[in-house]
């Protein structure tokens, strides 16, 4: 598994660029210590579409997906 530490300056509020070199060196302990004990697990279920001008509705959920990002992702 990878953390890139930009993105937790980024997630953090910091600017990358301006992380002084104490921030960085907390980050990275941190990536590291994260290493150790993180395992990556996840669930998914496969389900069928609908598809209509405004949205993508989730067959057998009341879940409805709207927007042009997860159209073209769809």
């Amino acid at each position: 598994m990878y953390i890139d530490e930009n993105e937790v300056l980024r997630y953090l509020g910091v600017n990358p660029k301006l992380a002084n070199l104490k921030l960085r060196a907390y980050v990275k302990d941190g990536i590291e210590e994260i290493l150790k004990v993180a395992y990556p697990k996840y669930v998914y279920t496969l389900l069928d579409i609908d598809t209509t001008e405004e949205k993508i509705l989730l067959k057998g959920t009341n879940v409805y997906l709207e927007g042009n990002s997860i159209k073209k992702s769809i």
